[in-house]
């Protein structure tokens, strides 16, 4: 993971990590600090989909320049 800018102090976190299960088959484990309420995960979760929805897109866009 990159690591956050000089200067800044980490609070609060979400982290969604592919793992290993006890057999072997890869799964998803999903952990939250317990400072956050459940409205702030889902926004702050809702915004991180947005950012990554338009970077998808964005990947198949034709610039207008290119033409």
């Amino acid at each position: 993971m990159p690591a956050l800018l000089p200067g800044w102090t980490a609070l609060e976190g979400i982290v969604l990590v592919k793992a290993l299960d006890d057999e072997g088959r890869p799964s998803w484990a999903f952990r939250e600090t317990e400072g956050m309420n459940v409205e702030e995960v889902i926004g702050v979760l809702t915004v991180q989909l947005d950012i990554l929805r338009e970077r998808a897109v964005d990947a198949f866009r034709v610039d207008e320049d290119d033409d």
